[in-house]
């Protein structure tokens, strides 16, 4: 029986105020919590955050006492029965609203001048009376045995005292609450106490031993206490009573999202936060950008990061001419694809220091100051920190921060509470749960951004110094909050700004503008969705096939061609669609020949020669890679890249009928045939054909000029994407 997880908000959680705790459990994917105290707190407010984010009410405890005097309960003291009974009557009052099942009862200390035996009495007369009572309000009452070592106090130490009491109370509502944490301290064999114990379990803590901190961090196998409670059929919650050792998010990283409750909807985590700021920005830094005079630079390490803009121009080289003259165009944004993605870090480090460099020289000639972008992928992978320390190395300014803006919501990458999330249908998934943590290049462990960080460090940051505006933030402090937050922030940090909507995004920008202002200096490392922001570019609708025939075709036949590399599942469900379209011929590319050096010349003349037919033919063509390639070796894996990227390309070389539009899928695959295969020099985002697939015009010094240049991200769409951009790009034509 699969495990369910309670996430306790008195231990939990505690860097934020207690009523906003419901809703980033919830967030994180739990679906049930439980805290210690609710008494000071109206149960309509807790009640009401339950219903809005779903989440059940397992436990909380009655009154502890007079905590004043070091009171810890009073179910054992003679000399507090009304109290205890008064306590009893209120909590019961309190679970029923809150459809609360389960009540900590508060077992007590020892009473000064009081017999242990007598206290025990009591006990025992206390559940008595109030088992009928909870009974009828469908409510069992738990007694938890606390170790020696932390409550030297405590009446009640050991497991086997506690199942002794349940068994002198003799009532199916009296139950223990085994806490593997205390029953570790008490050196107890924890497997076989389990076995023993559980037809009297109602209720499980855990944390690890010593420090109390998660699990993972002591001396406890937890793999193997959990596998014996799934094997046992346990199927009560398990409450993650714990002190995190770091931050909540990071502490809670052994748990995959699957297993933590429910599954996280969007709607349910979108609903969880406050209202979004109610005033629109984007005239204020469109009118802020253009005064400013300032070039908004996007060095992409792949040109699917043009997928949000229109209007724009990118270069695909970096001369200090080409750049001089960049800068003397009246536009503020403009995007240089270094491509850098599809190459080892060195290279990259040095792609992008050079390109600093001549920024630096391009605005000294032209008298115009520029900010740089680094735009790279919305699921965490690229070339960081190596590509923002060269750039900055490279500009030779200094930088108050680093800016970590990795949403794309065209795409559904939301980052939320520091965790950045990536969307599949209706579910919000953490981005360290996906496949593309497991890219042989640039996989990583860590869905919260600040953890992410410092593995991407190596370390040498740690987590606790990375910074972070939240969403709350954002929302209720709007612009102001946020130009106060950055200008309080200098040394070259680096910092995480959640965002879930382009509003989120408005209200940044709008403080942003105002800090740089001030003075302040911020290089950014981001996705797509900030870069038209902080552009200050109105939305565009998307393309449709109309405007697309009418931009392209420049007297060419309606034919078309794909060209396909990229290698992730949902690329490959894709392909698979669009093959299924009638009158598209499918050529695959075998892989395996192409890394024998004996037979690749021949296997490229072989699609080629096959794509030159059906184009002439009339027949949109799919040049595609079989889907059989897999390497755990960072080197070897983008070496087998680049032999499988240029093979696309010298077969896209060996085509001579011309196309009237190309779709590229695939970062790397888009970049090389842009590049290498039509000799793109410079071209213009027009816009986008559907959301995150941005289309270029080719510039008059490409191999085919005025060709539709369709960039297809890899991570990007539904199955059914691909084969409507196709059928979008035939302005029905009929096949």
């Amino acid at each position: 029986m699969t495990l369910r997880y309670s996430v306790n908000l008195s231990m939990l959680y505690t860097e934020h105020p207690f009523l906003e705790r419901f809703a980033i459990a919830a967030r994180d994917g739990f679906s049930a919590v439980e805290y210690h105290f609710p008494y000071g707190f109206r149960g309509e407010d807790i009640k009401a955050r339950l219903e809005i984010l779903d989440l059940v009410q397992v436990l909380f405890n009655l009154h502890p006492g007079d905590k004043t005097t070091g009171e810890w309960g009073t179910l054992s003291n003679p000399r507090r029965r009304d109290y205890f009974h008064r306590s009893l009557t209120e909590a019961l009052e309190l679970a029923t609203f809150l459809k609360c099942t389960r009540l900590n009862t508060m077992f007590g200390k020892r009473v000064p001048g009081v017999e242990r035996g007598e206290q025990i009495s009591c006990a025992i007369e206390n559940l008595s009376w109030a088992a009928p009572l909870a009974a009828q309000a469908g409510v069992t009452l738990l007694i938890e045995p606390l170790n020696t070592i932390d409550f030297p106090d405590s009446l009640l130490h050991s497991t086997a005292e506690g199942l002794e009491l349940i068994r002198q109370v003799g009532h199916p509502h009296v139950k223990l609450q085994y806490d593997v944490y205390h029953s570790q301290m008490m050196n107890e064999a924890l497997l076989d106490t389990i076995t023993r114990s559980l037809p009297d379990i109602r209720h499980i803590q855990i944390a690890d031993a010593p420090g109390r901190h998660q699990p993972g961090t002591g001396s406890i196998d937890y793999p193997a206490v959990l596998r014996a409670l799934e094997k046992l059929n346990y199927s009560g919650y398990t409450g993650l009573e714990y002190l995190p050792a770091t931050d909540t998010a990071s502490s809670l990283e052994w748990i995959p999202s699957s297993d933590r409750g429910d599954r996280l909807t969007k709607a349910k985590l979108l609903g969880s936060l406050p209202r979004e700021w109610p005033r629109d920005l984007l005239q204020e830094i469109a009118a802020t950008v253009h005064a400013s005079r300032q070039k908004i630079v996007v060095l992409d390490d792949d040109p699917t990061g043009t997928q949000t803009v229109y209007g724009v121009p990118v270069l695909t080289e970096w001369s200090l001419p080409s750049l001089t003259q960049l800068f003397v165009e009246p536009g503020a944004v403009a995007y240089i694809l270094t491509n850098s993605r599809s190459v080892p870090a060195d290279k990259a480090r040095e792609m992008n220091r050079s390109i600093a460099e001549n920024l630096a020289l391009a605005a000294n000639a032209t008298g115009r100051e520029f900010v740089m972008i680094s735009r790279s992928d919305s699921t965490l992978r690229g070339h960081y920190p190596a590509e923002v320390h060269a750039l900055i190395e490279g500009s030779g300014l200094m930088f108050d921060a680093t800016l970590i803006i990795p949403c794309f919501f065209e795409g559904g990458r939301l980052t939320i509470s520091d965790t950045h999330y990536v969307q599949d249908g209706d579910r919000l998934i953490p981005a360290a749960e996906t496949e593309y943590a497991r890219d042989a290049t640039f996989g990583y462990k860590n869905s919260n951004l600040r953890s992410w960080v410092s593995e991407k460090c190596g370390g040498h940051v740690s987590p606790d110094d990375v910074l972070s505006i939240s969403i709350e933030e954002l929302r209720r402090g709007g612009p102001p909050a946020v130009a106060q937050w950055l200008e309080g922030i200098s040394g070259g940090k680096v910092c995480i700004v959640n965002a879930a909507s382009y509003r989120d995004l408005e209200v940044f920008v709008a403080g942003l503008l105002r800090a740089e202002a001030h003075g302040k200096r911020f290089i950014y490392r981001t996705a797509a969705s900030f870069v038209r922001i902080r552009g200050g570019l109105p939305a565009r609708p998307l393309l449709d096939s109309r405007e697309l025939s009418s931009i392209g075709l420049h007297g060419a036949s309606a034919r078309g061609l794909v060209v396909a590399g990229s290698y992730i599942q949902k690329s490959s469900a894709q392909i698979a669609a669009a093959r299924a379209l009638p009158g598209v011929c499918s050529l695959e590319v075998q892989v395996e020949r192409l890394l024998d050096p004996n037979v690749r010349d021949a296997e490229i003349r072989q699609v080629a020669a096959a794509a030159n037919e059906a184009l002439t033919a009339g027949k949109d063509t799919m040049v595609f890679t079989s889907r059989k390639f897999a390497s755990d070796d960072i080197n070897r894996a983008l070496e087998v890249g680049s032999i499988i990227s240029d093979s696309l390309v010298d077969v896209v070389h060996r085509i001579t009928e011309r196309p009237a539009w190309i779709i590229a899928k695939g970062g790397i695959t888009s970049a090389d045939v842009a590049v290498k295969g039509l000799g793109i020099k410079r071209a213009e985002v027009i816009g986008q054909a559907f959301p995150g697939v941005p289309v270029w015009l080719t510039g008059a010094d490409s191999r085919w000029p005025g060709l539709l240049y369709a960039v297809f991200p890899g991570n990007v769409g539904d199955t059914g994407t691909l084969a409507e951009m196709i059928q979008a790009l035939r302005n029905g034509r009929r096949v």
